[in-house]
């Protein structure tokens, strides 16, 4: 049996606004791993914006770690062990986690628990900054010439042809973009008729309200603006997981993703584009699981082997060869 949503969201004081699921419905959820980042031009990170990596240690020597238990976990049995432990925040829903901060030999004690599945370091994510020519609707037709990246999902092979043209606009379509948030007031956010906004506001990890790191706004206009968008009248929901400098930490991502498969609205798609210097477990489960249980019990056993459709990593593969 599914817990509700009241015990089943990450606590650590989110802002959350998205509309509620229809309960009785079984929910199906898309990932979308965005892997190149053309920015309209007045959403545009730069490149100096890039953030250094930090460390998850604290000043006194404890390290942030993710504790994953077991899916027959309760919500509510998680919530004691996390009393238990100090914990910094519980994730109760796609995936059983809790944030502690221990220190090495700490944590090997806790692998005494039955319900403790795994314990991994509570690492830093950041965002990836592209640097391409930017080709705006200004110098662009959607049927011949489109900007480069219309033009590269129009057609598998290489090299482009130079021509883009869809009959599905993204009409009644909810684009949950997990990353800083999104301009709403941008003009390429406006509705078909100009009014308005289909860029609305609905978790904030960071409490605060607004992207003032560019990312998100440009990832969402590749997927819904006005002009360069592929899907110009989608509803796009910002659900902001990183901080102004465009970093986050794994817990900060699965926690978004955690409250998007408990809050979507179909039919409906997540957009994110994050990276870690190394593979993470915790979110990698997380992310499976928000698919696989969504769509299918053979696609989430599925996505327990690597490689797979559900999540692929591609570190190192350069841009121009997508």
């Amino acid at each position: 049996m599914r817990a509700t949503d009241s015990d089943c969201i990450m606590s650590h004081g989110a802002t959350q606004r998205c509309p509620q699921a229809f309960k009785a419905k079984v929910m199906q959820i898309t990932a979308l791993l965005l892997l190149s980042l053309l920015a309209v031009s007045n959403a545009q990170p730069t490149p100096e914006a890039e953030p250094e990596t930090t460390s998850s240690e604290s000043s006194n020597g404890l390290v942030s770690y993710i504790l994953t238990h077991s899916q027959s976990l309760s919500c509510e049995a998680l919530h004691t062990k996390c009393k238990d432990l100090n914990c910094t925040a519980v994730i109760c829903g796609v995936v059983k986690q809790l944030v502690v901060m221990q220190d090495p030999e700490g944590v090997s004690a806790l692998s005494v628990d039955p319900a403790l599945s795994t314990a991994n370091q509570n690492v830093q994510v950041s965002l990836d900054y592209v640097t391409r020519d930017v080709i705006t609707a200004a110098n662009a037709s959607l049927e011949t010439n489109p900007p480069w990246h219309l033009d590269r999902i129009n057609q598998a092979a290489l090299p482009l042809d130079g021509y883009y043209a869809t009959t599905y606009t993204g009409v009644g379509v909810n684009v949950y973009m997990i990353d800083t948030g999104i301009q709403s007031n941008h003009s390429e956010f406006l509705n078909a008729d100009g009014s308005g906004s289909r860029g609305q506001w609905c978790y904030d990890g960071t409490n605060i309200t607004e992207d003032c790191n560019g990312h998100g706004t440009a990832t969402a206009s590749l997927v819904g603006g006005r002009t360069v968008g592929s899907a110009p009248n989608s509803t796009l929901w910002a659900v902001r997981a990183c901080a102004c400098d465009g970093t986050a930490q794994v817990a900060d991502i699965i926690g978004a993703l955690n409250y998007v498969a408990l809050n979507v609205v179909r039919p409906a798609v997540i957009s994110m584009s994050v990276g870690t210097e190394d593979i993470s477990l915790p979110l990698q489960l997380a992310v499976n699981n928000t698919v696989g249980l969504y769509n299918s019990a053979s696609l989430l056993q599925q996505a327990t082997q690597p490689q797979t459709l559900v999540m692929r990593h591609l570190a190192g593969q350069p841009m121009w060869d997508l």
